[in-house]
């Protein structure tokens, strides 16, 4: 793997967990607001 790859990469990795983490956490907003019972099964 070159180098300039190695950095894009990374700058992927970095990309798709903030969007994971950015999406777990409205996630968990909007089912602590919607009926929270209903998604205890996830």
């Amino acid at each position: 793997m070159k180098n300039s790859e190695g950095i894009v990469a990374k700058k992927l990795n970095e990309t798709l967990f903030t969007k994971a983490f950015e999406t777990q956490h409205n996630a968990l907003s909007y089912v602590s607001c919607v009926k929270p019972s209903r998604y205890f099964f996830t």
